[in-house]
């Protein structure tokens, strides 16, 4: 119980800033523009909940100050009549909804459509608009303001926390290797590919107009290709345990640990000379008895060199700016993936017209029966509605139980303070609890709490609590048929739509590989296909969480993974070497063999109709393709890699 009691009193301190600028906003709104603008608070207490943890730039307020211009006069023209509450409500949800819901990240466009229909359930003559055009500046400057104390100064704090978990993770491994716990390494290698994932969602959500990343995103992001390298070295070593029994190969190891622990803690600040002297001293005075472990622990050691050698003491100054030589290819920009995704076997498109078609028939249904606290039934249905059907019937629950749970305590309460005064401290506290809670059924039950302490002034309490109980009901019987028959989207199909996308970015790749060649490959889209692949596998864990699946996903990930960071490392080499030393004819032959298994292993996934299975002895048939005997040795670690996952996806993708 003093465990419960210490842990709640942290998350509440935790959740004072979004219950400061919640409060600021709805009270200071009501004194200075009218109560019909203190509704702002909760919806911009949601945008700072959600954006606090980033870094922000003076762009990203203007940008969204006119999407919030855009929901104040839209809103306006939605509440005009009923035939304009249909028109608007259905073109503004979905423009809404289909523009800010990235396939990465499914909640961007919420806290936006809940400011529209709030704004909706307390309209305004024309000659109140200006005083809410100017609530809303003054709203949305307090949460910047608030950004401006509780968030981020400088991007790189994030990406240096994370690169020092991941090098504590590699020296963990490299120390249960040498303690022969091999069954252990797995579970820290399980912890790198969170990592990496990570510092992805890092990269991705600081992106800059056209640009990959800002100067601390180019210089910390080389780390997740490191951090893969030492998972694909230290794998060699558990599939070959008898080179650990050489005694020069453990002291090796363990030079290599203490390399790793003694990387400076203010590498970010340059001065590195004398460490990468010592990275330099190592691979002279140390060496692995195996050929291709030797040479590939070299290129690893360089490669750390490489990424510290980039560092300078101007980095922190700098590490917020915009790192122009990294492009994004036209196809991962904006309007390039709006683009992609305009099919309806896209779930963005399904979802905002699902979205979009309920919330308006929501709003019409309220303004043609003229129902009391009629936007309850919209705003609950927005909420309600949700992407995939598997997770609609889990929020519907909690939502139902934290509702009645909310109702029970919120009837106790205003039995005993009935004041203006008494109700606005329930509703304070109540936000207070809403933002400390991680689990559904208590924020619905603090929500209740708050939205009930303030709707009862103006209405019984009785009546209050009766409608709140049938409009959520209603809500939740529409959300359930509507997520269920209307447009359905369901993590079974999206799991197979990702495996394709994970698919299409192996061929990529091994397309770039092909066009190295002849002079025409991309390093932008070799770094977009580095950083897409950890933000798929995400998605792909994610959707297959509540899915009992035949294949093993971590597995395939995992080998999906080492095999993208093989070919990347296979074209890394091949662009410093003389091209001359490579027979294309024989490349082009393996990379070719290479896109029929994916093109098994995706026949396969999508439940098509069998191909002819080709003969994995066939790849490895092959002529001389490189003089190199580094390059030989990493083309066989991908084709193995690939054959392996050939074999995992032999069990189809279903529940």
């Amino acid at each position: 119980m003093l465990l419960y009691s210490k842990n709640m009193i942290s998350r509440c301190i935790k959740a004072l800033p979004e219950t400061m600028v919640s409060l600021i906003i709805f009270f200071s709104n009501q004194v200075f523009f009218g109560i019909e603008n203190s509704i702002m608070g909760i919806y911009m207490t949601l945008a700072f909940k959600k954006k606090v943890n980033k870094f922000h730039t003076i762009n990203e307020y203007f940008k969204d100050l006119l999407i919030h211009f855009f929901i104040v006069l839209t809103a306006f023209i939605a509440t005009i009549n009923l035939p304009l509450t249909i028109l608007v409500n259905l073109i503004v949800c979905f423009i809404l909804v289909y523009t800010l819901t990235d396939e990465y990240n499914h909640t961007d466009y919420f806290h936006y459509v809940m400011g529209f229909i709030l704004l909706q359930s307390l309209p305004i003559t024309l000659e109140r608009l200006p005083y809410r055009l100017i609530a809303i500046i003054y709203s949305n400057t307090i949460v910047y303001i608030g950004f401006s104390f509780f968030s981020p100064k400088k991007i790189y704090e994030g990406f240096n926390k994370l690169t020092f978990s991941g090098l504590s993770i590699i020296k963990n491994e490299l120390k249960l290797l040498l303690d022969g716990k091999f069954d252990d390494i797995s579970k820290n290698q399980e912890q790198i590919f969170i990592i990496n994932k990570e510092i992805s969602n890092l990269i991705y959500e600081n992106r800059r107009r056209n640009y990959f990343t800002v100067i601390s995103g180019q210089g910390y992001f080389p780390f997740s290709t490191l951090f893969q390298h030492f998972n694909i070295f230290i794998d060699e070593f558990v599939k070959n345990k008898n080179i650990l029994e050489i005694e020069e190969n453990i002291s090796c190891l363990k030079e290599l640990i203490n390399i790793i622990e003694n990387i400076p803690k203010d590498f970010y600040l340059g001065n590195n000379d004398e460490y990468v002297e010592g990275l330099i001293k190592f691979t002279s005075n140390y060496r692995i008895t195996d050929n291709y472990l030797e040479n590939y622990l070299i290129y690893i050691i360089n490669l750390l060199a490489s990424i510290l050698d980039y560092f300078s003491e101007d980095f922190v100054n700098k590490s917020n700016l915009i790192h122009k030589e990294w492009i994004i290819p036209s196809k991962s920009r904006p309007l390039g993936r709006l683009i992609d995704h305009f099919t309806l076997n896209s779930f963005k498109l399904r979802f905002a017209l699902r979205l979009s078609i309920v919330v308006s028939l929501g709003f019409a249904l309220e303004k043609f029966l003229n129902l009391p606290k009629g936007y309850w039934l919209p705003l609950n249905i927005f909420v309600l509605i949700i992407p995939f059907y598997e997770d609609s019937l889990k929020k519907v629950v909690s939502r139902l139980k934290g509702t009645l749970i909310g109702i029970i305590l919120s009837f106790l309460l205003f039995t005993i303070f009935k004041t203006r005064t008494e109700h606005m401290i329930i509703m304070a506290l109540s936000n207070l609890l809403i933002y400390s809670m991680n689990n559904y059924v208590s924020i619905s039950i603090y929500i209740t709490c708050s939205s009930l302490s303030i709707a009862s002034l103006t209405m019984g309490t009785e009546e209050t609590i009766i409608l709140r109980l049938l409009y959520v009901f209603i809500s939740a019987g529409v959300a359930l048929l509507a997520n269920r028959f209307m447009l359905q989207s369901n993590n079974s199909k999206e799991v197979v739509n990702w495996f394709n996308k994970l698919i299409r970015l192996d061929r990529v790749l091994i397309r770039e590989l092909n066009n190295l060649l002849n002079g025409s490959n991309d390093s932008n889209i070799i770094r977009e296909i580095l950083l897409k692949v950890n933000l798929v596998n995400n998605k792909i864990q994610l959707h297959s969480n509540s899915l009992d699946m035949n294949i093993d996903i971590k597995k395939y990930l995992q080998v999906n993974s080492q095999f993208i960071i093989e070919i990347e490392h296979i074209i890394s080499i091949i662009e410093v070497m003389d091209k001359n030393r490579i027979n294309k004819d024989e490349l082009y032959i393996l990379t070719g063999n290479m896109n029929r298994i994916l093109d098994i292993i995706e026949s396969t996934i999508n439940n098509n109709k069998p191909l002819n299975s080709i003969s994995l002895d066939d790849i490895q048939k092959r002529g001389v393709i490189s003089d190199s005997i580094y390059i030989t040795d990493h083309l066989n670690r991908c084709i193995d890699k690939m054959n392996e996952l050939y074999y995992i996806s032999k069990k189809k993708l279903s529940s």
